[in-house]
């Protein structure tokens, strides 16, 4: 009877550490559908990781800053909520998956148009449906990290 009781409390405790890691706790609400787009577009998964993903304020002209590159098993993103508050939303969805694709693929300035080092002044739908396409090409030639 022992037996089966831990068992029993194993298997329950690994349900609920796999229940943890698949909520999104540390993702801000505001951010978080940014952050699902991205998953979809790329078909990279967030969760499962060690990740954070929130508003905090930056150095001065510094809009958001992927603090988890180069670490695969950490996603910890920082946005300026003062620059934020001042981008459209296209703009803001650029900005997100700039940052993404450092944290997630580990992707180096200027290896694509996503990834320029500043967010452009205008853009519509159509610049950013072509920006995701030219970047899901560097991701499949792995050229997002030269």
């Amino acid at each position: 009877m022992k037996t089966a009781a831990k068992y029993s409390f194993v298997i329950i405790l690994i349900i609920l550490l796999q229940m943890f890691v698949r909520t999104p706790k540390d993702i801000d609400p505001e951010l978080l559908p940014y952050v699902e787009s991205f998953e979809k577009w790329t078909g990279t998964e967030v969760l499962g990781r060690y990740y954070s993903i929130k508003f905090s304020s930056q150095f001065p002209g510094v809009a958001a800053t992927a603090i988890g590159m180069n670490n695969d098993d950490a996603v910890i993103i920082r946005v300026d909520p003062v620059v934020w508050s001042k981008l459209s939303k296209g703009q803001r969805s650029w900005l997100m998956y700039h940052e993404l694709a450092h944290d997630l693929h580990n992707s180096q300035h200027d290896t694509s148009f996503l990834m320029s080092r500043s967010i452009p002044f205008y853009i519509n739908q159509n610049i950013l449906d072509a920006t995701k396409a030219q970047y899901l090409i560097t991701l499949r030639n792995g050229t997002n990290k030269i």
